[in-house]
């Protein structure tokens, strides 16, 4: 049993691939370089049309559990993934992304001290052109609710008994499933050890092509979820401000106009502290990010970094 001295813990990786047969061997490759000795690789394949699973078979000396069947979109391929899985934590990468150096030597140090539910690390977002650069994260408490989800997805470990308990990813989401399980995971107590480490390298190709306007929808109704009676123009308003795209001169309206709904108030001090009950409704409670530190080009990057794209499959 993982825990034990010297037992070291045992990973299971799920990969939803879907004609990923150009990406997928470098992949299982980052995986294959990590060395270790208890890690099941788990591909869930939505039918591919070319050589993905052959890509996938051709590693032998890894443990790899391939099941390719037609599913209902990512969330679905995932939650076939997660059951599946036998080992202590769980990571769900894409099949264009790679495992850092040492990330499952970093995850195993600090869980094996800490027994958290779940272990997250940095990710190193890789453009087409190959220039990177670190994802901008946030601390994992109820201020997240308002915010998004704090880490890349993709550099979430998370125990077996943690994914029992909050519950599979909802499959009627898109692109926002994953920080609506995160938020379920805040909201139930559970337990997150942080690490300075990268543990993905998070790939960005294609990222043109996503729905921009699906993912902020969809972001806005996960915020507006968490408090009933919240509209999505309110969690928009909560969630621009949070985030640092306007000034937060609007949220202290938003919480006079909803007093009685559960958790919204601790939510918003936990995010912008207690200077923003003094703040007039129509003046900057605190003020937007400085010229030139901030982009919105860079925001959405960082906001599909977090999500598992279903346009990744098609």
């Amino acid at each position: 049993m993982a825990g034990q001295a010297g037992i070291k813990t045992h990973f299971s990786i799920v990969v939803p691939t879907f004609n990923s047969a150009l990406t997928l061997g470098a992949t299982l490759e980052s995986i294959r370089a990590q060395g270790w000795p208890k890690v099941e690789v788990l591909i869930i394949d939505g039918v591919s049309r070319d050589a993905t699973l052959d890509v996938a078979q051709g590693f032998p000396d890894l443990d790899v559990v391939i099941q390719s069947e037609p599913d209902q979109g990512i969330y679905d391929a995932i939650n076939k993934g997660i059951a599946r899985a036998r080992g202590d934590l769980v990571c769900v990468i894409g099949s264009d992304d790679l495992v850092a150096p040492g990330a499952f030597e970093a995850v195993d140090r600090i869980w094996q001290a800490s027994r958290s539910d779940i272990v997250a690390g940095r990710a190193l977002l890789v453009a087409p052109d190959g220039t990177a650069h670190l994802r901008e994260d946030e601390a994992y408490d109820i201020g997240c609710l308002i915010s998004g989800i704090p880490f890349c997805h993709n550099s979430m470990y998370v125990t077996k008994a943690a994914y029992a308990r909050v519950g599979a990813y909802a499959t009627n989401l898109k692109i926002c499933a994953d920080a609506e399980w995160v938020h379920r995971s805040i909201r139930l107590g559970c337990t997150c050890a942080r690490i300075p480490e990268v543990l993905i390298h998070f790939s960005l190709d294609g990222t043109s092509s996503r729905n921009d306007e699906l993912i902020m929808a969809e972001t806005y109704a996960v915020v507006a979820a968490n408090f009933p009676g919240l509209s999505t123009a309110d969690a928009e308003t909560l969630f621009k401000a949070a985030r640092g795209w306007t000034d937060s001169g609007l949220v202290p309206s938003v919480m006079a106009n909803h007093p009685d709904v559960p958790g919204l108030r601790e939510t918003v001090l936990a995010k912008f502290g207690t200077g923003i009950l003094a703040a007039p409704d129509a003046e900057a409670a605190i003020p937007p990010r400085p010229a030139g530190s901030f982009s919105m080009a860079r925001a959405f990057q960082n906001m599909r970094a977090a999500l598992l794209s279903g346009e990744r499959r098609k």
